[in-house]
């Protein structure tokens, strides 16, 4: 998911017309899943370059 995607799905639940809480929670939820992911990117290609430099 990039932040395009990540803001149309917020978008998307903000018209769905959750409560506010659970608003909320699912907004916190995309938004930690989206850090893990560049997390993950980021781990990847660090480990990318220290292969290259091999």
């Amino acid at each position: 998911m990039n932040d395009a995607e990540l803001l149309a799905t917020i978008i998307e639940l903000c018209h769905n017309n959750l409560s506010d809480q659970a608003l909320g929670q699912q907004v916190k939820e995309l938004i930690q899943q989206r850090e893990k992911e560049q997390e993950e990117l980021s781990s990847f290609l660090s480990d990318c370059g220290d292969a290259c430099k091999l």
